[in-house]
């Protein structure tokens, strides 16, 4: 049997459909075929349970420092406590993204993304002495054609490796860092000490 390294585990079919093909291969009798069916509406059950416990536990770190956050806190927790907890959301967020089948957008990746043109011809500049914490995954990644405008009149085609499903975990550093940089909080576009989350499908 084949062992393949370069493939990724996610399997392009909605969970009844799996569950159909499986029974479609013939190998279980009319009575196991139901049987199979009721275990794996068991097992939805309790991946159901298991991934709704997760999402609490990530909304509960993820409450301090929620930039768009519309609820008070009940107690404030301490620096220590606030330190745990986003190193929590951390680890509980690339535990979730990894059993989605979602791969870590390596630094030599992204490194190559900023300083390439995008269809648009801007290069992007990031300091990432500006963050405490960056975490890029992606599932899906394929290589994509367009047809663009070069000089406003010749056509180009310009093919490219898209990444799909881009999740992005963003925590800047605190006040007091922007201020010896010499900035002016109220002008940032963002809140300082906050963590930003963003999913590109």
């Amino acid at each position: 049997m084949a062992v393949y390294t370069d493939r990724e585990s996610f399997i392009p079919y909605r969970r009844t459909d799996v569950i159909e093909l499986c029974i479609a291969d013939g190998k279980l009798t009319s009575p196991e075929s139901q049987k199979f069916r009721d275990f794996c509406e068991i097992l939805t059950a309790y991946y159901h349970h298991m991934f709704h416990h997760a999402l609490e536990k990530l909304k509960d770190n993820f409450a301090p420092f929620n930039p768009d956050s519309d609820t008070k806190s009940r107690i404030v927790p301490t620096r220590p406590q606030r330190q745990e907890m986003q190193a929590n959301l951390v680890k509980e967020f690339i535990s979730v993204l990894q059993q989605a089948n979602y791969l870590p957008l390596s630094q030599e990746a992204l490194q190559a993304a900023f300083e390439q043109e995008s269809l648009v011809p801007l290069k992007t500049s990031v300091d990432f002495d500006d963050y405490e914490h960056t975490i890029f995954y992606y599932r899906g990644e394929k290589p994509t054609t367009v047809t663009t405008k070069k000089f406003y009149f010749k056509k180009v085609d310009i093919t490219f490796n898209m990444f799909e499903r881009v999740a992005i975990l963003l925590k800047f550093k605190d006040e007091s860092y922007f201020k010896k940089k010499g900035k002016k909080i109220a002008d940032l576009a963002f809140t300082p000490g906050k963590t930003y989350l963003y999913l590109y499908v």
